[in-house]
């Protein structure tokens, strides 16, 4: 084995070490090892990778620093690597969902058949965990991706881009404003499938204001649990001036509309002219919105 040492910070390789052996064993022709510490993660480092990687920077559209410790095997398909990458001080924006995570730290592990990641980073003002598991790396590999965010803030504009239309228009209808915990799952289950979000949203004191009945409510609290085109606004609390307010409510977006199950309840609730205003608002949701075309419905009882 023959070995070279680099020490070239001004290439932005950091200190690293490399060591390329013939192997005996097919189909591997040959290995070339890579150890590197305070790796700084830019354009130069994108343009020595093969090409067939292009696709995972712009996947993933790293940048920072971080120690490598990984083999890249020479097989008759092309390159493959093997090994760890720990970060340091890194940041990431997955393409699926376009919401950076910067000062990141933990340790992505990646093997022939599947690459894992667990790792601890900022959006924003918010502590954001991300643990994802990717089968048969390649174009349209299956994936597992979940995000587990503290203390986000739910009008963060950065945050509502990041989300698919229907879902970042269903929030939006909402005017919600303060902080959340929020977990949030990407899925493709396999190579011929959609990719599928998911999660659940902890309110935490709140400020509401519905389109669909738009009746202000403070100091909110609740899970909001979205799934497949559907959410579920579950033990909403409020409160208007010296009212409590509760409530549940289904929603189903589709691209025709939104279609909305509200149930209400109220303790001390002022009758004014606010209420009725929002009552008035709720009834013009029963058909076509010249707005924006959403489309909900009222519960009998309601």
């Amino acid at each position: 084995e023959d070995g070279i040492r680099d020490r070239s910070p001004s290439r932005g390789l950091g200190d690293v070490y490399k060591r390329q052996s013939q192997l005996e064993e097919k189909p591997v022709d040959a290995v070339l090892h890579i150890q590197a510490e305070d790796l700084v993660l830019d354009e130069r480092i994108r343009q020595t990778l093969p090409s067939n990687w292009e696709r995972w920077w712009k996947q993933f559209q790293p940048g920072g620093r971080v120690n490598v410790d990984v083999d890249l095997l020479q097989k008759s398909k092309g390159w493959e690597l093997v090994g760890s990458v720990e970060c340091v001080d890194a940041s990431f924006l997955f393409q699926k969902f376009p919401y950076r995570v910067e000062h990141v730290q933990g340790m992505i592990h990646r093997q022939p058949d599947k690459m894992m990641l667990d790792l601890m980073g900022e959006g924003g003002q918010a502590s954001v965990r991300v643990q994802a598991e990717v089968r048969d790396p390649g174009q349209g590999a299956p994936f597992d991706l979940h995000i587990q965010a503290d203390n986000v803030r739910l009008d963060d504009d950065k945050l509502l881009t990041a989300l698919p239309v229907m879902i970042r228009k269903n929030m939006e209808s909402f005017h919600i404003q303060g902080r959340a915990d929020v977990q949030w799952r990407v899925l493709r289950a396999s190579r011929l499938a959609k990719v599928e979000q998911s999660g659940e949203i902890h309110l935490d004191r709140c400020s509401v204001r519905s389109e669909y009945f738009p009746y202000p409510l403070d100091n909110v609290t609740g899970t909001i649990i979205a799934e497949r085109g559907k959410w579920e606004f579950r033990n909403i609390s409020g409160l208007n001036d010296r009212g409590s307010v509760h409530a549940t409510a289904f929603v189903t977006v589709s691209p025709q509309g939104s279609l909305v199950d509200l149930e209400l309840s109220g303790v001390n609730v002022n009758l004014e002219p606010e209420l009725r205003d929002a009552f008035t608002a709720c009834l013009l949701y029963t058909s076509p919105s010249p707005r924006d075309g959403l489309l909900s419905r009222m519960p009998s009882s309601a």
